[in-house]
């Protein structure tokens, strides 16, 4: 299977979404207290596993291969788990609100 330096992004993605899951399943998407530390692990994820594989598939050392494929993003990806743990939570008060 050949999917390049992105391959471990991809990898990661999965693991993420389990993890992220899981964690709405014990509902800690329900505050901002608690899902934006739910949102922040699942990212985390994604960057562990997206460095590490894109550091072998390239042949680099850990802090270049950060500097190639997580410090382009971070700042983006914080705003979006941001705006996410704050979205769902209020969604989920709509929910919970019902039809009025």
């Amino acid at each position: 299977m050949a999917t390049g330096a992105t391959g471990g992004y991809l990898i990661g993605f999965v693991v993420a979404a389990a993890l992220v899951g899981h964690l709405a399943e014990r509902r800690q998407d329900r505050s901002v207290a608690t899902a934006i530390p739910a949102f922040l692990a699942g990212t985390a994820v994604i960057y562990l596993f997206g460095v590490t594989w894109l550091a072998g598939n390239l042949g680099v050392g850990a802090t270049e291969a950060m500097e190639l494929g997580l410090v382009p993003f971070v700042i983006g990806d914080l705003v979006k788990v941001a705006l996410a743990g704050v979205a769902l939570p209020a969604a989920w008060k709509l929910v919970e609100r019902g039809p009025t």
